[in-house]
Formats: structure tokens, sequence, C-alpha cells
């Protein structure tokens, strides 16, 4: 979900650099709950992807970039770049997000922690542990068209975005699945609506989206100087083509 937003920052947007959680090596400590149920929602599937949403990035890289005149001229000159670019970026940027999804995953936890008591908790992880319950988050995740997200982008001369075009997008796809539960997937969110969480998780939407926006826009070490050099080298690389 995250590699297209990953994609533009790093083309165009502000980027800062990952805080360093790892000055001290300590004893593994139990899972806490709240870790258990980020590790289920934020797993690498659910933030990174498949081959498939990487071809989504792309393409809506293409989309974006589309109505920047300076990328419209350079792809006009130099045809198939922009999808260039992003092809040699996005191992890149899933290396990243891999190796930083662990902050993500406790920054996450901390927000369910303090919004969420022990045995809420354990209801949640059952929940999204359940059949149903990855049924929503995947098909949820496929989804999504950035519809929101996009329209806020491409307003911004560094295609910023909203924590609130993003849940926008969420929630639209939200709404496009509600059709395709089964008569137990039906039972299951019953009871989920009967534990009265949903009025929880709705209220702490917007923030975990905050937190994920915030991670996107970060970069691990070593992380833009790598997308500077592909770009730099498939840029040499179609100037001497020109000269050949």
């Amino acid at each position: 979900m995250t590699i297209f937003l990953s994609l533009l920052l790093a083309v165009g947007g502000p980027v800062v650099p990952a805080s360093d959680q790892s000055a001290a090596t300590v004893a593994p400590q139990p899972v806490s709950p709240a870790l258990q149920l980020s590790r289920i929602l934020h797993s690498e599937a659910n933030v990174i992807g498949t081959a498939d949403d990487d071809q989504q990035a792309v393409e809506l890289m293409q989309e974006l970039l589309d109505g920047d005149p300076e990328m419209v001229e350079l792809e006009q000159e130099f045809p198939g770049i922009v999808a260039q670019f992003a092809e040699a970026m996005i191992p890149i940027v899933n290396g990243s997000s891999l190796e930083r999804l662990p902050q993500l995953q406790a920054r996450q936890a901390a927000l369910y922690s303090k919004t969420f008591t022990d045995a809420e908790l354990a209801v949640l992880i059952e929940f999204y542990s359940s059949p149903t319950g990855r049924k929503i988050v995947a098909q949820t995740q496929d989804a999504i068209d950035y519809e929101a997200t996009m329209a806020d982008m491409k307003q911004s001369p560094d295609y910023e975005f909203s924590a609130e075009s993003t849940l926008a997008d969420v929630r639209t796809a939200g709404a496009k699945i509600s059709g395709q539960m089964d008569s137990q997937d039906l039972l299951v969110l019953a009871q989920l609506g009967r534990s009265g969480l949903v009025p929880k998780l709705r209220d702490m939407a917007l923030e975990s989206h905050q937190i994920t926006n915030e991670w996107t826009s970060e970069y691990s070490p070593g992380e833009e100087a790598a997308l500077e050099a592909v770009i730099g080298t498939i840029f040499e690389k179609r100037m001497e083509s020109i000269d050949e």
C-alpha cells in the first residue's frame, strides 16, 4: 500500500532520516498485545505488498507525473523514462520499507496501547487473525484506487498528501467490498460490532494514518543516495544513446 507514496516522495517530496532505534542491543522482550496486533495489521504483505502492487505504483506514478511540465518534457525526449525510473527505484524503496518496518509497527503499537485495554486488544487480535479479518484487510488493500490521495498530490508542488486523503481512500475501498462478505463474514462482523470497539477503531483511524504517512516520508541510511544513483545512471545511459 505504501510503495506508491514512497516512490513519489523519493522523486519530489520532502524526506527526513528515519530515527535510529538500534543504538543498543537488548534481550528479546515478550510481545505485547498491542505489538502483536500491529504486526498483524502492518505486516510485510500489507505494507510492502506484491509485484502487482509494484506495477500499480509505476502506473500511478506515471499518471501523477503526467501533470508535471518538466517530467512531460523529459518523457517526450526520453520515452518510457518515468516508468524506468520507477521500476529501478522500487527494489530500493521496498528494501528500505522492510528495514524500517519494525519502527512503523512499534509506533502503531504505541497508539493501540493507549487506545485499547488488553482485553480489547485480544478481541481485535482474534478478529484480524480470523479468515474474515484477513479477507477484509486483503480485499480493502486490493480495492484502494488512491483517488483522494492522487487529488491531494496533484495540488501540491512537492506531491504532498494528507492522512485525511489516505483514510478517505481506505474507507471508499471498504465500502466497495462490503457486498463481498458471505454469511459467515457477516456473523463475525456482527460479533465485532457487539464488542463496542468499532467506534474506537473509527476514532483512532486518522491518527493511525498520520503515523503511517510520517513513516512513509522517512528513509533509511543510504536510501536517498541509492535512489539518486539509479536515477543518475538511467539518465546517463539515455544521454549516451543519443550521442551514439
